[in-house]
């Protein structure tokens, strides 16, 4: 089993727009082109992993282009190894349109890519993925990597984590049981969690996850902190930390990838959720959607600051 982690997933560019006022239907109004950076709740994720020394790759299919060559050289800049991203001739990639008028309310439009984006993992590339430590990624990994479901049960079979962040708003289809079949962890917000559950009380649902074969389930509660539930019987919440609060994208993607990096350093659940819980706090006192970029001695700096220390 490799002592790295590979990220199903490697980000978008996102592109600002300012506008004057927001126009109504049949408007016309002259756009301005502002700042261009690389965002995606995978990219964001596998940086925050990267920086606390474990060895990380993405695994993606983009565009042979400038915009993509942007990309991998932002990814490379936090550690990421990009050498499994595969380009791709005749192919767009997505990226997010960001319009923003006078009053600060921004809106945002998910400019999906063009062509063909998915691949089969065989050969190397498949022992390669079955042979990671972890393995990270969102419930659109299934338009990624067409064969996940052998891919997550020989890596499992290996002794890897899997690791799924459930925390789309809209379900697609069914596959999510495929990858909750094989998951170590599955994450969830307060949001995402009613609409998987339905009807059915938050842990009775989570009982039926342990069923399927799921080890554990973290529900993120925002300043509420976050609530973990085991398979093996834990169930325990922990409070968030004393912060001011400054800007909330990216808190989930790096409390995630924390707690899955804290799993391979081999803490138990707790110290995993508390670890997680003071990277995402120091995420949300930081601008930007990278602000949990931090080294793993100043996230453990930060909870003996505050006697939380593991």
């Amino acid at each position: 089993m490799g002592d790295y982690s590979v990220f199903l997933g490697s980000g978008c560019i996102d592109k600002y727009f300012s506008v004057d006022f927001w126009p109504g239907m049949g408007d016309k109004v002259i756009a301005k082109q502002g700042q261009r950076r690389t965002g995606g709740t995978i990219a964001n994720a596998a940086c925050t992993t990267a920086a606390y020394g474990v060895k990380t790759y993405c695994l993606d299919v983009k565009a042979v282009g400038p915009e993509a060559d942007f990309l991998l050289r932002d990814l490379e800049s936090y550690g990421i190894d990009t050498s499994r991203i595969i380009r791709r001739e005749g192919i767009s990639d997505a990226y997010c349109a960001i319009v923003q008028d006078q009053t600060g309310e921004r809106t945002v439009f998910v400019i999906k890519g063009d062509g063909d984006h998915s691949l089969i993992a065989s050969g190397e590339l498949f022992e390669f993925l079955a042979n990671a430590g972890s393995l990270y990624g969102s419930l659109e990994l299934e338009e990624l990597l067409v064969n996940f479901p052998e891919v997550f049960r020989q890596q499992r079979l290996r002794g890897g984590r899997i690791a799924v962040d459930m925390e789309l708003t809209v379900l697609k289809n069914q596959k999510w049981r495929l990858m909750a079949e094989q998951a170590s962890v599955l994450y969830f917000n307060e949001f995402s969690i009613r609409r998987f559950a339905g009807e059915l009380p938050d842990r009775e649902f989570v009982e039926q996850l342990f069923a399927m074969g799921v080890e554990t389930v973290v529900l993120t509660l925002g300043a509420n902190g976050c609530r973990v539930m085991s398979r093996g019987g834990e169930d325990f919440s922990v409070p968030c930390y004393p912060v001011k609060v400054v800007d909330t994208t990216g808190a989930g993607d790096t409390f995630n990838s924390s707690f899955l990096a804290a799993q391979g350093f081999g803490w138990g659940l707790r110290e995993c959720a508390e670890f997680a819980t003071a990277a995402a706090n120091l995420a949300v006192a930081t601008m930007g959607p990278r602000g949990g970029v931090r080294s793993r001695e100043e996230v453990l700096s930060f909870m003996r600051l505050h006697g939380r220390g593991i």
